[in-house]
């Protein structure tokens, strides 16, 4: 029940605006979820509060990282448009933060002649 569940949809920027000793206001999110549940289900979803659109996230990777840009400063972008913070939302599926230095974290070393892959599906839909 804290600004950190968001196991049912809540308004992500309505969230930032609180005052929590957990989060500065303002400052946003930067933090990583493992996703205990390997069903069909998405690992992540995010909708629209007024455009009705929903974005579903699969993967194979046991973490989604949630990063709502807070510490971005308003500087412009080559075309002029600014970078505000808490202007946008990203959902990265990875691994565990800092695997390599956690001896009980699943390994992320990648070995010469070994593969790595893991799969994304980001689905766009209504609801």
């Amino acid at each position: 029940n804290s600004l950190f569940d968001f196991r049912d949809f809540k308004n992500i920027g309505e969230r930032i605006i609180k005052k929590d000793g957990a989060i500065k206001q303002g400052e946003g999110y930067d933090i990583n979820y493992v996703v205990n549940d390997k069903s069909e289900k998405p690992a992540a979803s995010l909708r629209g509060p007024n455009s009705r659109r929903q974005l579903d996230i699969y993967s194979d990777q046991p973490c989604i990282q949630l990063y709502t840009s807070g510490h971005l400063d308003g500087s412009l972008s080559r075309d002029g448009y600014p970078f505000n913070a808490n202007s946008g939302v990203c959902l990265e599926s990875q691994s565990f933060p800092d695997a390599v230095n956690q001896e009980g974290f699943p390994s992320v070393v990648l070995k010469p002649g070994e593969v790595y892959s893991y799969r994304t599906v980001y689905e766009f839909g209504v609801y």
